[in-house]
């Protein structure tokens, strides 16, 4: 029995030995195949050849590869488009200022703007007009200092929010004129998210100081008394 059981574990000792020297072998021969692909040289292409017109073979480039066409991801959100500005223009008729605008908007990018207008009812731009085709429908008359200027400015408004584009609004009258180019307007009007009246004036301007305010006679330092006070005080300096 013993030298039996002596016998299967000689076996089992050489198949161990066996097994462990072909996986050296295979993992030898792995390592020098991935160092000889490492370090050998990458052929180039052979060049191509045309015959010239004399016989002679010329050497030309090869073709180039096709290039391949970028594939969208799935769920890749598209460029934003560029943000329009709405210019709302509340007139009666005629704007005397149009040659003004018109070299404003001379040169200007189309897709960064768009005019809209609000003259009364009935009344139609001419066909040169810089303003023609820009009336809005719902129209009525305006009466300065009424509510009706409220409706008109809402019914422009609402001609401008159609068009998902606009994202300024900008509201003008026929005595309005730009005084600065078209791309200084755009670039402080999209830059700011915060609306506002009187923008385009500077800071001290804006500033009002308490001069500027409006304030009664007797409130203001060294005015002369009118008559009446300088009546009562005669009165009362009398014995």
């Amino acid at each position: 029995m013993r030298a039996r059981r002596q016998r299967e574990r000689e076996q089992a000792r050489q198949a161990r030995r066996s097994l462990a020297s072909c996986c050296c072998f295979v993992v030898a021969v792995g390592w020098a195949y991935a160092c000889y692909r490492v370090l050998q040289p990458a052929a180039a292409p052979p060049p191509a050849f045309f015959p010239d017109d004399d016989g002679a073979e010329a050497w030309a480039p090869p073709p180039p590869k096709p290039l391949r066409r970028p594939r969208l991801r799935v769920g890749a959100a598209a460029r934003p488009a560029a943000k329009r500005v709405a210019f709302l223009f509340l007139v009666r008729s005629a704007i005397p200022t149009e040659p003004i605008w018109r070299a404003f908007f001379a040169g200007a990018p189309r897709d960064r703007y768009g005019i809209y207008s609000h003259p009364r009812p009935g009344y139609a731009f001419a066909a040169g007009s810089l303003f023609a085709g820009t009336e809005v429908a719902n129209r009525s008359s305006v009466s300065w200092g009424a509510v009706t200027v409220a409706r008109a400015e809402l019914v422009l408004v609402r001609a401008a929010l159609a068009d998902a584009r606009n994202a300024r609004f900008l509201l003008a009258s026929e005595a309005c004129a730009p005084l600065h180019p078209f791309a200084c307007v755009y670039d402080f009007l999209v830059a700011r998210p915060a609306s506002g009246t009187a923008r385009a004036r500077g800071r001290r301007e804006r500033r009002r100081s308490r001069r500027s305010r409006p304030r009664s006679p007797s409130s203001r330092r060294g005015a002369r008394p009118t008559a009446r006070s300088s009546t009562t005080s005669a009165r009362a300096t009398r014995p």
